[in-house]
């Protein structure tokens, strides 16, 4: 009992101390942000703590989740470049909890940053990466490791008849390998050159 108590009173005040440490670091990108998620391991397992309502409305004030969803990727796979036009079109946070990854945003909003890329490094290790990706922006990302685990927390639920995205080699981005492994329905997106602003 009294090991017990140890162990739960040791998962409290380390609770406590990734609330107060976490913090968004500003992308390039308007509006977009990323931060490191602690984890916590001990004798029972391993604790970490995917959503937090307080802290993303730091970024948004009306952000209310909506939908949640996950992906297991293999090695060198490519998901994106995905977005939703209006009148879904939504803000989210994405973040890994398993492998690495190389994430990629590209700006599809109206004005001088049209088609400015952001690119980041995500890992589960020590800690787990999340990224808060802004409305307007499209977001993809390579796996760099196999079963890598990437999750989603969107403002809005999934409109098939506005989901769509940007041909991932049309953008101005190195991606670290020059043949992935690409869905056919993400090969068949159009160039950025191609996308019409006014679907956002």
């Amino acid at each position: 009992m009294e090991a017990t108590y140890y162990v739960i009173r040791r998962a409290f005040f380390h609770f406590c101390a990734v609330k107060n440490t976490m913090r968004w670091t500003k992308l390039s990108l308007s509006g977009c942000y990323t931060t490191d998620m602690s984890i916590f391991r001990d004798e029972r397992g391993t604790f970490f703590k995917t959503f937090n309502s307080s802290l993303i409305r730091e970024l948004s004030a009306n952000f209310q989740a909506r939908e949640a969803f996950t992906t297991v990727s293999h090695k060198n796979v490519l998901r994106g470049m995905h977005y939703q036009g209006v009148p879904h079109d939504h803000e989210k946070v994405v973040f890994i909890t398993k492998g690495r990854a190389h994430d990629v945003l590209v700006d599809l909003r109206s004005g001088a940053d049209f088609g400015k890329v952001c690119s980041i490094e995500m890992k589960a290790s020590e800690t787990c990466t999340a990224v808060f990706v802004a409305r307007g922006v499209a977001h993809g990302f390579l796996s760099l490791t196999g079963d890598c685990t990437m999750n989603y927390v969107t403002d809005c639920e999934h409109a098939p008849n506005f989901d769509f995205g940007v041909l991932w080699s049309s953008v101005n981005h190195i991606w670290p390998i020059k043949r992935p492994l690409v869905s056919q329905r993400d090969l068949r997106h159009p160039p950025i050159s191609e996308v019409k602003i006014n679907n956002l």
